[in-house]
């Protein structure tokens, strides 16, 4: 068996898509998480020559050229030479794996989401997680699938709050979000985790979570930038949410509710494993009220980051001096400010009494 014979094999045996082969030349398809790859290979006499490439066009801009440089890319598509002495698979690994690094991020810089430098802290994040304990529950654990396959709304500081679910069931008058996913984030949510029955009831609309499954416990940092401590810190439970309403019927949304820092869980949750979050809600985040000292403006520099396209917000959104150490903390969330485009608004005595909600589209 030759060289390209072998490399046929070998793709069919790694179940890679649509493999082809026409004389000296190979092409197929490669899948990472929810991504995708195109691999081309072209035989010499004495080597094969690969070439890998995002199948999005990626505009190779100065500053991703930077980026793939400092990590050992000489250029786009990445390339890698197999020799008869090479192992092939070991080589192909490598393709893939520098792919998974490093495409997401290029694209992110050439789109003006991450600066220079949260792209490399971004990057960071994920190395200082290889090989330790944390990984596989942190990095393309169960909890990140969920929320890589669905359209997720993420509500920062919810506590036992969940009238998002209400504005957001695609059924509120002038608001046309309905995501898939639900996902709340608490330092020390006010229910019962295990049993929490009706969260949310007003004379129109009732809430009920069920429980439904728990994902393994992260560990997470405690009173970074929040007063309070729990018990809890860690657990991270999916849920499913029913919603009743005398005015539009009953819904049924999965939830998932993650004990932790908002800070953290973008920083080392979100923002590593290129989870697009659509729909970001900032209302009663901080400012002193729940344990939180930061007013959560810092979430404007993460939009962009998370590929979020609406923005849902109170009136504080005014940068703190904790605001700005959330930013020196985790570099990796100070990327390009979105600029808000406002939509839709709420009336603070409908949410939480902490000033008029506007929906923001984001751009």
């Amino acid at each position: 068996m030759n060289m390209m014979e072998e490399l046929y094999e070998l793709c069919l045996d790694n179940d890679f898509d649509e493999v082809e082969q026409e004389g000296s030349t190979l092409t197929c398809g490669i899948r990472s998480f929810d991504n995708r790859y195109r691999l081309e290979a072209v035989g010499k006499e004495d080597r094969i020559e690969l070439a890998l490439a995002d199948s999005l066009p990626l505009a190779v801009t100065p500053e991703v050229s930077a980026f793939l440089q400092k990590h050992g890319e000489t250029g786009y598509p990445l390339r890698r030479t197999v020799r008869p002495a090479d192992v092939m698979q070991d080589v192909l690994d490598d393709l893939q794996s520098a792919a998974d690094d490093l495409f997401g991020f290029a694209h992110d810089l050439a789109e003006k989401r991450h600066s220079a430098e949260s792209a490399e802290s971004a990057l960071k994040s994920n190395f200082d997680l290889r090989d330790t304990p944390q990984e596989i529950a942190q990095l393309d654990g169960l909890a990140a699938g969920e929320m890589r396959a669905k359209r997720t709304l993420w509500y920062p500081s919810a506590d036992r709050d969940f009238r998002d679910l209400v504005f957001c069931s695609g059924e509120y008058p002038g608001i046309d979000i309905s995501p898939e996913l639900f996902v709340h984030t608490d330092c020390k949510p006010n229910f019962d985790l295990d049993a929490p029955g009706i969260v949310y009831e007003d004379a129109h609309t009732r809430v009920t979570l069920h429980k439904e499954r728990e994902f393994d416990r992260l560990s997470v940092p405690h009173g970074e930038f929040a007063h309070w401590d729990s018990k809890e810190a860690g657990r991270i439970i999916l849920y499913q949410a029913e919603i009743v309403s005398d005015r539009f019927g009953k819904i049924d949304r999965p939830l998932i509710y993650a004990v932790c820092e908002n800070e953290w869980l973008a920083a080392e949750f979100l923002v590593p494993n290129r989870i697009a979050v659509e729909t970001v809600c900032h209302v009663r985040y901080g400012s002193g009220f729940g344990g939180a000292s930061a007013t959560g403006a810092w979430l404007v520099h993460a939009l962009k980051l998370l590929h979020s396209r609406h923005f849902i917000s109170d009136p504080m959104l005014t940068m703190q001096s904790q605001d700005e150490a959330v930013l020196r903390k985790y570099p990796q969330l100070a990327g390009v400010p979105a600029e808000l485009v406002p939509g839709t608004v709420i009336p603070g005595k409908l949410w939480s009494d902490h000033g008029d909600v506007t929906v923001y589209d984001v751009r």
